[in-house]
């Protein structure tokens, strides 16, 4: 899902949203499993909370699950209604470089240690009843979003 704009981030040096779709398709080309969408344009939705509760509605027969770099989990706090969001759908947190410590110590991984789970099979994640989370350890890559978003793929 490519946000039209995060709110914790700031707009300047910020590239378009059609760039960053275009961007995005050209990955998800691929990967033919990786579906791209600005869903929340059409939402009219800002907030992650917000888009999960749409999506929800929309789709009440689908399972969701929140996928999110460790760099997320770090400030998840921060985000609009985020322990209503932890209690609502399953989250997949995968792991970032430098931000392992940070992110595991954060006050909503603190909040919600109980409820972190240590391993599962994936195909099983989105059926289990929220407040419910895993921290994935993944093979790292060394680029940050931004370098990431500034190649020319």
């Amino acid at each position: 899902m490519v946000s039209p704009q995060n709110p914790l981030k700031s707009k300047k040096n910020m590239a378009t949203l059609s760039s960053r779709m275009e961007k995005a398709l050209r990955v998800a080309n691929v990967n033919k499993q990786i579906r791209v969408t600005n869903i929340e344009s059409y939402l009219g939705t800002q907030y992650t909370i917000d888009t999960i509760n749409s999506l929800y509605k929309f789709f009440p027969d689908k399972r969701f699950v929140w996928l999110m770099g460790a760099d997320n989990l770090k400030q998840f706090s921060e985000w609009k209604k985020w322990q209503e969001l932890i209690e609502n759908i399953p989250i997949a947190v995968f792991d970032r470089s430098p931000y392992s410590a940070a992110a595991l110590t954060a006050r909503a991984a603190c909040v919600y240690s109980k409820n972190r789970l240590r391993k599962i099979n994936s195909q099983d994640f989105a059926n289990l009843k929220s407040p419910v989370w895993i921290y994935l350890m993944t093979p790292r890559h060394y680029a940050s979003s931004t370098i990431i978003r500034s190649l020319n793929t």
